[in-house]
């Protein structure tokens, strides 16, 4: 009795540790082709106009009520597609001291864009 319950464990760590294997090469084959696919794309801030941010060196921090109320909206509502333009847009124009107070929009942005816009310049903003 004891000896088919060491047998049935034993295969039963042999198809478990057979099954992690392949997922893990799955894996590795996933992020090799997504870093070579960044590689052979848009890699660098400068590809983008999403990077530019005139207000930079203009304002320290931008805010504006009704934009800010209007994408709170959105956000709570789930409404990314309407949010993405407005989002980007708003983003745009950050001063300095938005990218430490308003992080969440960038990742917000970074989000979206993944889902709607271009996914490598998504990379980018995660960075």
């Amino acid at each position: 009795m004891q000896l088919r319950h060491i047998v049935l464990f034993s295969l039963c760590l042999f198809f478990a540790d057979n099954v992690f294997s392949q997922i893990k090469k799955k894996d590795e084959k996933r992020r090799e082709s997504v870093s070579l696919q960044v590689a052979d794309t848009m890699s660098s801030y400068y590809q983008s106009s999403l990077f530019e941010f005139p207000n930079v060196n203009k304002v320290a921090y931008y805010r504006n009520e009704k934009e800010w109320k209007t994408l709170s909206e959105l956000n709570r509502n789930k409404d990314w597609k309407t949010m993405y333009p407005l989002l980007k847009d708003y983003v745009a124009k950050f001063g300095i001291v938005n990218f430490y107070k308003d992080t969440y929009l960038i990742w917000r942005l970074a989000k979206i864009t993944e889902m709607y816009g271009n996914f490598y310049e998504a990379l980018l903003l995660y960075k």
